[in-house]
C-alpha cells in the first residue's frame, strides 16, 4: 500500500461477501474480497483513487496484520 490509499484497517468476524473471493457490489462502491470460511478478516478502507472501496482478506492472525497495516498508512 504506497500512496496513502489505505485509510483504515480494523478485523472483523463476519461479513456477506461471495464464497471464497471475487468482487462484492454495493450502492457505494465495489470490495475485492478473499476470503476463507472459518479464518479471521482484515477489512481494508481505501482511498480514492483505486478500483475498490475496500479489501477484505483472511489471514491467520487480523489483528497483527490490521495493527501493521495501520502502521504503515501513518508513514
Amino acid at each position: 500500500m504506497t500512496g496513502g490509499a489505505v485509510c483504515a484497517a480494523r478485523r472483523s468476524s463476519g461479513a456477506a461477501v461471495p464464497a471464497g473471493g471475487g468482487e462484492r457490489l454495493y450502492p457505494l462502491g465495489r470490495d475485492f474480497v478473499a476470503v476463507r470460511a472459518g479464518v479471521p478478516v482484515v477489512i481494508v478502507d481505501l482511498r480514492r483513487p483505486v478500483p475498490f472501496t475496500r479489501l477484505a482478506v483472511s489471514v491467520a492472525d487480523a489483528e497483527q496484520a490490521a495493527e501493521a497495516l495501520r502502521r504503515r498508512s501513518r508513514g
